[in-house]
């Protein structure tokens, strides 16, 4: 495949990456306004399933992200290693959504556990390698590709930030085999509906910022 279709496959993630974190915000906001439990119920439903497509972006975004890397000389990846960060965020992607908060049962319980050390570690590895190449221009040389690493990274947190703020959201009715209810406290509701907003404007703004660096650093 050439660096032409890397460059629209990565622009078509990215797309769809931030149309629905807006659309998240979108069914956020309707949330927030809408007592009436029938339609709350029917909102949450359908945040269930907006919410993973940024999440499914997001992991993509990593071995493609690699890949335009490599075809601009920036860093240097073996076959092998591209088709590893492949496989590494395919897995990643099916432990994620295995864990999704709506599923339940003991399999559900250790996808999540999974995914939060993997969350951690991606924090703790790219986030720390982009704040020392940005100190001493090393393992990263290039300040801007440095700064997107951090960039990255800082998306993650918030995303984790996310997932903390709505769940209230998703309350257990009997345990943590039991099944997801719809929270009744409107205040509740509301309180992480703000938060979760919050934390999907800061992502807004980083992607903005990342998407900006990409296209202005490599060409100065």
């Amino acid at each position: 495949m050439s660096h032409q279709h890397h460059i629209f496959l990565h622009v078509i993630l990215f797309g769809i990456w931030f149309g629905s974190l807006l659309a998240t915000l979108v069914v956020l906001g309707r949330l927030y306004r809408n007592e009436d439990m029938a339609s709350r119920t029917s909102l949450l439903t359908s945040l269930r399933l907006v919410e993973r497509v940024p999440k499914t972006a997001f992991l993509l975004m990593l071995p493609m992200g690699l890949q335009l890397s490599s075809n601009l000389g920036l860093i240097t990846l073996q076959a092998g290693t591209t088709f590893g960060a492949w496989a590494f965020a395919l897995v990643w992607l099916a432990i994620s959504w295995s864990g999704a908060r709506h599923q339940h049962g003991s399999t559900a319980r250790a996808a999540r556990v999974v995914t939060i050390i993997l969350q951690v570690s991606f924090v703790l590895v790219v986030g720390g390698a982009g704040i020392l190449s940005l100190l001493s221009q090393s393992p990263i040389p290039q300040p801007w590709l440095a700064a997107k690493m951090v960039l990255y990274a800082s998306t993650l947190i918030v995303m984790m930030l996310y997932d903390a703020a709505l769940m209230p959201l998703y309350p257990r009715a009997h345990g943590p085999e039991g099944v997801s209810t719809v929270p009744e406290d409107t205040a509740v509701v509301r309180r992480a509906c703000l938060l979760g907003g919050l934390a999907i404007s800061v992502l807004l703004f980083i992607l903005a910022r990342a998407s900006w660096v990409g296209l202005t650093a490599p060409a100065s």
